[in-house]
């Protein structure tokens, strides 16, 4: 077989004593024997701010293009409040939950679909020691009306220090993304990737 493929994941961070800005780009292309096999670009913002020790609410906004599932344009964007069951600074754990609002037009002939959604968010870090932590985002979305098409998006990865340099670091992880009603016939889309990531402050 042949294979071949390009994508690109940018991510900048700011962050101050009680809240949080985070900007968000990713592209992925991928082909094998000539055919396409992942077909994506997209990106975010988040801004997230805990006033209290454990309360707090957040913002967020996404859009998504993939071809491969035939999505033209996904729109999210939801706001709610923020609970922190774990703050310490080798553990985190914060729960997510507001109200939401999804756009999605298709390249099929689906209808696009226009609906207030449920945002449930589940971020988790864990720094086993200086060389190993572990990461993992998992985002459920389901349809309040409309259609009722839901979906779930798991992103789980390890990270470590490349050659013991702090700035260079690698991931590797998986990730899965299931739909309830997709414009095609799998609802189910699972990523295993290793990254090279560079830090800097």
């Amino acid at each position: 077989s042949e294979d071949f493929s390009i994508g690109g994941n940018f991510e900048a961070k700011l962050k101050g004593k009680h809240d949080e800005l985070l900007l968000s780009a990713e592209y992925e292309n991928r082909e094998k024997n000539g055919d396409k096999t992942a077909d994506r670009s997209g990106g975010g913002v988040s801004y997230e701010v805990f006033r209290r020790d454990s309360i707090g609410w957040y913002l967020r906004s996404e859009i998504e293009m993939d071809a491969i599932t035939s999505v033209d344009l996904r729109s999210t964007c939801a706001a709610g409040l923020s609970y922190r069951w774990i703050n310490k600074e080798d553990h985190t754990l914060v729960a997510r939950l507001g109200p939401g609002y999804r756009y999605t037009g298709y390249e099929s002939n689906k209808e696009e679909e226009s609906t207030m959604t449920l945002d449930l968010g589940l971020a988790h870090y864990y720094r086993v020691n200086d060389f190993l932590s572990i990461k993992t985002d998992i985002t459920y979305v389901p349809a309040l009306g409309g259609s009722g098409n839901g979906r779930l998006v798991q992103d789980s990865g390890l990270v470590f220090p490349l050659a013991g340099n702090r700035q260079w670091k690698v991931r590797m992880g998986i990730r899965n993304e299931f739909e309830s009603e997709p414009a095609v016939s799998e609802s189910l889309d699972t990523t295993y990737y290793t990254r090279i990531i560079y830090s800097w402050d």
